[in-house]
């Protein structure tokens, strides 16, 4: 489910594009500029995850638990900014904190189940991608 609630946080910014720029007179492609540097971050930290991560020297689900609570934060602080300029760095950051999830699930459930089980495990895991962006609209 904490997954799936950061798939949400992910998603929150493209589902209320439509009332900010009511709110805020925002243009749509200032909004959308946002979500690609935010996904930009969350790219580059994907790439750079597996050997940052060793060298925190931090165990996974310690990680884990804190990438989804500075997603949440991430996700609060953009939520109470004004403008899209100032939604830029919590919406960046929290590109770059989800981007530290999947390698460390990965760890820990590679940890727990065997092989032959790994497969269909992760096939389940990963319905948490769709379910967050369910909850999110």
């Amino acid at each position: 489910l904490a997954y799936a609630a950061v798939m949400a946080c992910r998603k929150a910014l493209s589902v209320a594009k439509k009332p900010l720029e009511d709110a805020t007179g925002a243009r749509a492609s200032a909004l959308g500029a946002l979500d690609t540097a935010m996904l930009l971050a969350y790219l580059i930290m994907q790439l750079l995850m597996s050997r940052f991560a060793d060298r925190l020297g931090l165990p996974p689900k310690t990680l884990i638990l804190l990438a989804v609570a500075g997603s949440g934060l991430a996700t609060a602080l953009t939520g109470w900014q004004a403008s899209p300029r100032g939604m830029l760095v919590p919406w960046v950051a929290n590109g770059l904190i989800q981007a530290t999830l999947y390698p460390q699930i990965c760890i820990v459930l590679n940890a727990w189940l065997e092989p032959t089980q790994r497969g269909r495990y992760m096939g389940v895991w990963n319905t948490a991608v769709p379910f967050g962006s369910l909850l999110s609209a």
